[in-house]
């Protein structure tokens, strides 16, 4: 069995350039209004390294424990793809977008990171966990 998986070492900050900062600017200010705050993680990103993001989710994604007890071969992979999760920020079940296809490559999105907010807070402005949902608050 395989699973795609990039093999390449992955060398990319996760903090890159942003091309609008006022919008930035604007979502952390939306999000100090409930007294809690940001914690920036990703911008821009070119499509290798989106492509790689997306393997690794992809891979996540395939690596279940049902498939590791049938496949006990697998564990080492398992264990490549849970390392390349958290060297990355990347939480299982998380969305990321097919390389081509994300608004990171051009510089029209960001991950934020948002704490101190209260569970029905995060309902109301963020109901489907998309952080463009911060536009609600504005």
């Amino acid at each position: 069995m395989t699973t795609p998986l990039c093999t390449s070492t992955c060398t990319m900050t996760l903090l890159t350039p942003l091309i609008n900062p006022e919008k930035l600017k604007c979502v952390q200010d939306g999000v100090a209004a409930l007294k809690a705050t940001t914690y920036l993680t990703s911008a821009w990103r070119p499509r290798e390294y989106q492509r790689h993001l997306n393997e690794i989710i992809n891979a996540d994604k395939v690596l279940t424990e049902d498939l590791l007890q049938s496949w006990p071969g697998c564990k080492k992979l398992r264990e490549k793809v849970t390392k390349e999760m958290n060297k990355h920020g990347l939480k299982s079940g998380q969305a990321v977008a097919p390389p081509g296809m994300s608004r990171h490559e051009s510089g029209q999105a960001f991950d934020i990171t948002i704490n101190g907010i209260t569970d029905e807070q995060r309902a109301t402005y963020f109901p489907s966990n998309r952080q463009e949902n911060v536009v609600k608050l504005l």
